[in-house]
């Protein structure tokens, strides 16, 4: 988190330079390079439609539903009583926690921006959710670059590359099949998870 941070310049590093394809980072204006969904959604006491409208105040109406499409969240969003026109209450607490990390995916997705950052955006959702939000990733369009900061690794195994960090630095990075090989720290982990996993089964 704290890696991406710095990449959103929330921080600035006390030493060293950031570049992205040869730029100084100071020199790019990541807000419209990047999007960031957290754990903790932002949303306000108003319409689905403009908590929606912040990731794009000039979408179209049919670029909103397709968004929420993507998102596996239009389905839930016609189902309220006013659907788009549904006031969702303050932090959407009208909502479900996963039915919120959607509505914020769309959102994000609204925004076009070409890079999508997701901190721990499943850690504490139902499966229904956390099968939804994965079938999103998957189906990203491919010009997007997705970043997902996460200790689920069964969310992360077909991603192109995996970066294990410890004690703030980088000790493996790697496709998931090449980490297992290696036998390292990212294999123990998924060892331990995958345990876990099947004892609650």
């Amino acid at each position: 988190s704290t890696l991406i941070e710095l990449l959103l310049k929330f921080h600035t590093p006390s030493n060293g330079e950031i570049y992205i394809d040869g730029n100084n980072i100071n020199n790019i204006n990541t807000n419209s390079l990047f999007t960031l969904v957290t754990q903790n959604v932002l949303l306000f006491n108003d319409t689905v439609v403009n908590n929606l409208l912040l990731g794009n105040n000039n979408a179209s109406l049919e670029e909103i539903k397709n968004a929420a499409k993507k998102a596996y969240i239009h389905t839930v969003i016609n189902n309220l009583e006013n659907n788009y026109s549904t006031i969702i209450g303050a932090q959407g607490n009208h909502l479900s926690g996963g039915e919120r990390q959607r509505l914020a995916i769309a959102r994000a997705l609204l925004s076009n921006a070409p890079v999508l950052i997701f901190d721990e955006p499943t850690s504490s959702l139902d499966a229904e959710s956390h099968n939804c939000i994965q079938k999103t990733f998957n189906e990203l369009d491919t010009s997007k670059t997705l970043i997902t900061i996460t200790h689920k690794l069964d969310s992360i195994i077909d991603y192109d590359n995996i970066i294990v960090m410890k004690n703030g630095e980088i000790i493996e990075q790697g496709k998931h099949q090449f980490l297992l090989n290696k036998n390292g720290v990212y294999k123990k982990l998924y060892e331990i998870e995958t345990l876990k996993s099947n004892e609650k089964n």
